[in-house]
């Protein structure tokens, strides 16, 4: 690349984040150290691992239930009078930190298996550590050289990740819980995304989804699977009974220090942001979350196998149709989607700046032609979610965990963008928060740095409020 695309890109990058910087008049907060520091420690997903409860099941897009106390305790957000919404909750971090300060919540999410991640999560002051206990031993008898009375699901990433042993074992798992919630008259609501008749069931069923990676050959990275290992960690039965003991002990030691106090409300909707027609007007009035970025990752790839092995999805339809209800921040979304979409003129969120980055990018050779699209289709479906915000919000703050992305050496000020169309829509701007620095692949890292853009592909909390 010669100097003068530098040149280009670096001009186009600063023009597009000083345009957005003094229409909104703010610029990001930096200068305090020490708050940077501390918001960067519970948005690392890292921090996640030792917080009881919440280190059920890891997602790797995690930030820390603290954060919550965080924002509010720097007032970088306003304790919610009535309740907080997180409206991509994803594995429940703001609902799981709201509820241990005794703000109750609600939560959404297109994906069925993140919804029953959260509903089993918020729960644990209702499971009864006898009957853990109980289950604990009775997965001890369990004979895993059996061979499992059915057959794994037809996605065919199982045969490429599990070898036989292992995945016959993996079975006989499932098996055991689906015997169990036979044996106690229980069944599974799809609707609800959870067990009824009897509550542990969600408990176990989250023990086993947790122990489905360590399980295989492979590890989530970036946009899926990718093979990392000659053979399981460990044998499934002994992650299974791991991962119950470590739920049994979470148990014990949360419920000695909150009980009876702080177990808030949590409301669980398995829907689309774009959409909360099940939440009436100002019903909350504060929104922590952070949404996908516009980095073409496919959740419903991510965790297909949890999806899958869980029965969330049962066919490649199911999965196609999953796919394509999601919102459009990847590359995979359906063609047809995309012409129709283009014919919809209301449906776009019309804004210079994103218009010239788009028209730049559609000049550029990228691995995937549909990038032009997604970005714009991805500003789009956070414009309607927006304007849902604004309905739903009495008043109060929205802070936003959002990181840039990259296309072509080219930074989209996502965090500045999201901001626009909330000021565009009635809310006020207040602050830009930095965060840290994020990657990205060597070959965008090299045309950053060459362009001398490298520190605005960051990840931020974007705050704007309703009066």
């Amino acid at each position: 690349m010669d100097m003068e695309k530098y040149k280009r890109i670096n001009e186009l990058t600063i023009r597009s984040f000083r345009t957005l910087e003094n229409e909104l008049r703010v610029k990001v907060n930096d200068s305090n150290k020490e708050l940077v520091s501390q918001l960067k420690k519970v948005v690392n997903p890292k921090s996640c691992a030792k917080v009881p409860v919440h280190n059920w099941y890891y997602l790797k897009e995690s930030y820390s239930p603290d954060l919550i106390n965080k924002l509010i305790e720097s007032g970088i957000i306003r304790k919610p009078e009535k309740r907080l919404l997180d409206p991509f909750m994803g594995a429940g971090s703001s609902l799981l930190g709201a509820q241990w300060l005794g703000i109750p919540s609600i939560g959404v999410d297109i994906n069925p298996f993140f919804c029953f991640l959260v509903k089993t999560k918020t729960k644990w002051h209702r499971y009864d550590l006898k009957e853990i206990k109980n289950f604990v031993e009775k997965t001890k008898k369990l004979d895993t050289s059996k061979k499992a009375g059915f057959n794994p699901p037809e996605l065919s990433t199982f045969k490429r990740i599990y070898d036989n042993e292992t995945l016959n074992e993996l079975l006989r798992i499932k098996e055991l819980i689906l015997s169990e919630a036979e044996r106690r008259g229980a069944e599974f609501d799809f609707k609800a995304c959870e067990w009824r008749g009897d509550i542990h069931l969600n408990l176990y069923w989250l023990a086993f989804a947790s122990i489905l990676e360590d399980s295989s050959l492979a590890k989530k990275d970036g946009k899926g699977l990718k093979i990392v290992r000659k053979g399981p960690k460990e044998r499934p039965k002994e992650l299974f009974m791991s991962k119950l003991k470590q739920m049994y002990h979470d148990i014990k030691t949360i419920k000695s220090q909150l009980y009876p106090h702080r177990k808030a409300e949590v409301e669980v909707i398995n829907g689309d942001t774009r959409k909360l027609k099940e939440i009436p007007d100002n019903y909350v009035n504060a929104i922590v979350f952070s949404p996908p970025y516009c980095n073409t990752f496919d959740y419903t790839e991510v965790y297909k196998v949890e999806l899958w092995m869980l029965n969330f999805v049962k066919n490649y339809e199911e999965f196609r149709e999953l796919r394509n209800r999601t919102l459009r921040s990847h590359n995979l979304f359906n063609s047809d989607e995309i012409k129709r979409w283009k014919q919809e003129e209301n449906g776009k969120w019309k804004n210079e700046v994103l218009e010239e980055i788009i028209e730049f990018l559609r000049t550029e050779k990228l691995w995937s032609p549909v990038i032009p699209d997604m970005v714009q289709a991805y500003f789009d479906d956070m414009y309607i979610a927006t304007k849902n915000f604004f309905r739903i919000m009495e008043n109060g703050d929205v802070a936003i965990v959002v990181g840039n992305s990259a296309y072509a050496g080219v930074v989209i000020p996502t965090d500045l963008l999201l901001m626009k169309m909330a000021q565009e829509l009635g809310f006020k701007p207040k602050a830009v928060h930095f965060v840290r620095r994020l990657g990205t692949s060597s070959q965008q890292l090299k045309i950053l740095k060459e362009a001398h853009i490298r520190d605005l592909l960051r990840e931020t909390i974007v705050v704007y409020s309703k009066e």
